[in-house]
């Protein structure tokens, strides 16, 4: 009876559940990012490479870093102050307790110009970088234009490919009645198959051929694996072309204007080499202290004598042999001299060597290892 009380409990506790997870209200349907389908068209394509392309958003730092080297381009005077200190006794017999000291400040300084010759070579890798970023833009737009017309191509393509799938299906079809009619054979069938299955492989090489136009799309306009877009336009009606902007714009392209930055640059270097084969001067003073009552001030005045190095570079090094054993006196002999062939009379006369034949595989020899000309063989072995 007990058994039969909680039973009727437990149910009663379950429908009572039941009924307010129906009473209350649903909850609200969770919101979904669902990526918008981007449409790209011969006009839209290159405006967004200009923007999300990897080579757009390279450039910028590229140019930052070039400009990065005007710090320490621009660092004038290039060396630290010297400071020397001396302390010491004077070795006198007399006075066996005078001590010298002396402290002295001294700066080096470039006479030559350098900090004008580096900021000059730093300007002309800054434009060296604003050229190389240009040139980069200009051959990914050319890139995107090129991916672009052959997505269109390849969507024209597929387009045809399906109509020629469609046809196909549809005489295939028609000749499947025809045989059940008898009004057919099976050749015109076979015929109606092959037909088809060609215009199913065309489809879907014309499929494939659209995703990698897609794919290629992708990297170059930097857009995700994810992203979905579609190709707009007509291979009929083309981009118009302005010839007179064409040809203002060729005066300024990427190639030409990194032409004109390595010829600015080697220049620069010039410059630089001139200033660092200036002498170098170097300004300081000096204070002594000699006995504790003998001070002395001076004023020091040093200059490289540029004789031995006046930036001529650094000497090229004899390239070095690989570690190994030298060749020996008769191998180099060997190398030296050409093999003297004999005489074709003395080749005739030569007697030949005969190669013995094989033996048959059923004679008493054919139990034991046998060595022909090239190989020794096996009895019940391939040769």
């Amino acid at each position: 009876m007990k058994k039969l009380a909680l039973s009727a409990f437990v149910a009663a506790m379950s429908l009572h559940q039941l009924a307010l997870a129906q009473s209350a209200p649903p909850p609200p349907p969770e919101a979904t990012d669902e990526p918008a389908t981007l449409e790209l068209t011969l006009e839209e394509a290159p405006r967004l490479a200009r923007q999300s392309s990897p080579a757009a958003l390279a450039a910028p730092f590229r140019v930052l870093e070039a400009e990065a080297g005007r710090v320490e381009a621009s660092i004038f005077p290039r060396h630290n102050p010297l400071l020397e200190l001396e302390l010491g006794p004077r070795l006198i017999a007399n006075d066996p307790k005078g001590v010298v000291f002396s402290v002295g400040l001294s700066q080096n300084l470039d006479l030559g110009g350098g900090a004008s010759a580096r900021l000059k070579r730093v300007d002309a890798l800054v434009d060296l970088a604003h050229a190389d970023a240009d040139s980069a833009l200009q051959k990914t737009l050319r890139a995107v234009g090129l991916a672009t017309y052959r997505g269109l191509w390849a969507q024209e393509r597929l387009a045809l490919a399906e109509e020629a799938e469609r046809i196909a299906k549809s005489v295939l079809g028609a000749t499947k009645k025809r045989i059940d009619a008898g009004d057919a054979t099976a050749l015109e069938l076979n015929v109606s198959k092959g037909a088809f299955a060609r215009a199913v492989a065309d489809r879907t090489s014309a499929e494939a051929t659209v995703e990698q136009s897609k794919g290629e799309l992708r990297g170059l306009l930097g857009l995700s694996s994810t992203a979905s877009f579609v190709l707009k336009g007509s291979l009929a009606h083309g981009l118009k072309v302005d010839l007179a902007s064409l040809k203002n714009s060729a005066q300024a392209r990427g190639e030409l204007l990194a032409l004109a930055a390595d010829v600015a640059l080697a220049e620069a270097d010039s410059d630089l080499a001139g200033a660092l084969a200036a002498p170098q001067m170097s300004f300081g003073a000096r204070y002594e202290l000699e006995d504790t009552s003998q001070h002395t001030i001076l004023g020091t005045l040093s200059m490289t004598l540029p004789i031995f190095d006046h930036a001529q570079g650094s000497p090229r090094r004899p390239r070095r042999r690989r570690p190994g054993r030298r060749p020996s006196s008769r191998r180099r002999r060997r190398r030296s001299t050409p093999r003297s062939r004999p005489p074709p009379e003395s080749r005739r006369s030569a007697p030949r060597r005969r190669t013995p034949s094989p033996r048959p595989r059923g004679s008493r020899a054919s139990s034991r290892t046998w060595r022909s000309p090239s190989r020794a063989i096996k009895p019940g072995r391939a040769a």
